[in-house]
């Protein structure tokens, strides 16, 4: 597992969001946004529309490599539990 919990997940996304916003993509950083401002009723859930949002964002938008290196660390993780994603 490359992050400690679902808590260093949710602050890799602020951070992913953060980068987002500055490299003017602010679409795709609301696209992650609403995935972290919903509720879910498991873990697995927020996984999968967290992957979901991210497919979306790269069918969306042109990303700088290294943004796009920080959306794959977020797919890594929700493999592990969606992994046709």
């Amino acid at each position: 597992m490359e992050f400690d919990g679902p808590d260093d997940l949710n602050r890799h996304v602020s951070e992913v969001r953060e980068d987002l916003e500055a490299a003017g993509l602010a679409g795709a950083s609301d696209r992650l946004g609403l995935i972290q401002g919903s509720a879910f009723t498991t873990g697995s859930e927020w996984l999968g529309e967290l992957g979901t949002a991210v497919n979306e964002i790269r069918r969306r938008w042109t990303l700088p490599r290294d943004l796009d290196a920080k959306l794959e660390r977020i797919m890594r993780e929700v493999r592990h539990g969606w992994p046709s994603l």
